[in-house]
């Protein structure tokens, strides 16, 4: 039985929007002002990085990117990093971020894990963040390692 394993490509451009949408979301927590959504902004330079060219991605960098940076440094406000660690997008972007990565990996976890997560637990729920750790990360992860042993085996078995 043949399978097929995903490895981890870091030219992968989900991998590069995953982690421009975390980057971009904790900059956004910090108070920058971005034109547009840290996903939107993401999806655009990935997308201009594959179609367009370097010089696309540029004008957008420097627009959507440098320009509210720059303006953020310039008013010199106060960072209140505690405010960001408090704060459910910061864990729900960070959580997509290293699910995204596993699944580059090829564990299967669901698209929506991280903000199930996170909910359940500013919900306080328990029950319900227990059967979805299991049901979502365990579950693949069980899974993923079941698959690499079965694949290693029968590697042994074919020298």
């Amino acid at each position: 039985m043949a399978t097929t394993t995903k490895h981890f490509d870091a030219g992968n451009l989900n991998f590069w929007a995953r982690l421009l949408i975390f980057g971009f979301s904790v900059l956004a927590l910090i108070g920058i002002k971005f034109p547009d959504t840290p996903t939107d902004m993401a999806v655009d330079i990935t997308t201009s990085l594959s179609t367009s060219g370097f010089i696309a991605v540029v004008g957008i960098l420097a627009i959507s990117v440098i320009m509210p940076i720059y303006n953020f440094v310039r008013t010199k406000p106060k960072i209140n990093f505690m405010a960001i660690l408090a704060s459910p997008n910061f864990w729900i972007y960070l959580g997509s971020f290293v699910f995204g990565i596993a699944v580059l990996y090829g564990i299967n976890i669901p698209d929506g894990t991280a903000e199930q997560i996170v909910g359940a637990i500013y919900a306080k729920d328990w029950t319900g963040l227990f059967s979805i750790a299991v049901a979502n990360i365990v579950d693949p992860l069980v899974r993923w390692f079941r698959d690499r042993r079965t694949e290693q085996i029968g590697k042994v078995s074919n020298t």
